[in-house]
């Protein structure tokens, strides 16, 4: 920590998420703005964010010269591919997928709003949510008296994350704010088209038309909308489909998050 030598600093969130402030320890809060910041402000530390949407964000709240902080892309979850146990996937159906931590800032309500919408167009879609949190346990009720509804809410084992993921039409992150995503990062690596909002860094990583569909936060029925334009046309899915495929190999693999990285580094040791 006392170290002469530069330091640079990765931050994954910039921000806490909607409905997670009341976690935070105060402690480590004024240890935080008290010491940490104030140090790190003499020391010159320099950082590195996921999107350059947040480069602002993080200097501001810091107090640092916006020239001290980088984007390097968070990489796709490639690892989920390789780990996947090929298990057969049940008969092809419309399926979307919400996947992960199911927390407010996801947005799981919108998706519950956006659900009975997409049925009345698409009578068989099917609807897979994986994975455990508050926002679910209060949505049960409703989310169980839909039809086409099937809830996973337990820990997903790594070598079942595949299986989910090819069943999958479409992932679904309806998230009210965020930074980056790691949903999404799990997606593209498995060439899932993905319908997101229009928050956080996500336009950096969904691009609209290319590997996804981008619409703007909190309006269920756009999001519903959204979902059918890639259900209800095969030709969209494959096209957004490679697309995804073609992110996760070129601007978010790992090989390129390294040698930006890389840069960043030289930059500041040079």
């Amino acid at each position: 920590l006392f170290s002469r030598r530069p330091i640079v600093a990765t931050v994954h969130d910039v921000t806490p998420h909607l409905g997670e402030e009341e976690k935070l320890n105060p402690v480590l809060d004024f240890l935080e703005y008290r010491i940490v910041l104030p140090w790190i402000r003499r020391q010159g530390v320099r950082f590195i964010v996921h999107g350059e949407s947040l480069r602002g964000e993080l200097a501001e709240r810091i107090g640092v010269p916006l020239e001290w902080v980088t984007k390097v892309p968070h990489g796709v979850f490639s690892g989920y591919t390789r780990l996947d146990s090929g298990r057969e996937v049940p008969s092809p159906r419309p399926t979307v997928l919400f996947f992960g931590r199911m927390e407010p800032y996801k947005g799981v309500g919108v998706l519950a709003d956006a659900i009975p919408l997409v049925r009345a167009r698409i009578p068989d879609v099917r609807f897979l949510l994986a994975g455990r949190g508050g926002a679910l346990d209060q949505l049960r009720p409703r989310l169980d008296a839909e039809a086409g509804v099937e809830i996973q809410d337990h820990y997903i084992e790594t070598d079942d994350v595949g299986l989910l993921f090819r069943q999958a039409t479409v992932v679904a992150a309806p998230y009210l704010e965020a930074s980056q995503s790691g949903v999404v990062c799990v997606a593209l690596a498995f060439g899932v088209p993905v319908v997101a909002t229009n928050v956080g860094a996500l336009s950096e990583m969904v691009e609209d038309g290319i590997n996804g569909l981008l619409v703007e936060p909190d309006q269920p029925s756009v999001f519903a909308e959204a979902l059918c334009r890639v259900l209800e046309d095969p030709e969209l899915a494959s096209l957004l489909s490679s697309g995804a495929r073609e992110s996760a190999e070129g601007p978010f693999s790992w090989g390129t998050a390294a040698r930006m990285t890389l840069d960043w580094y030289r930059c500041e040791v040079g």
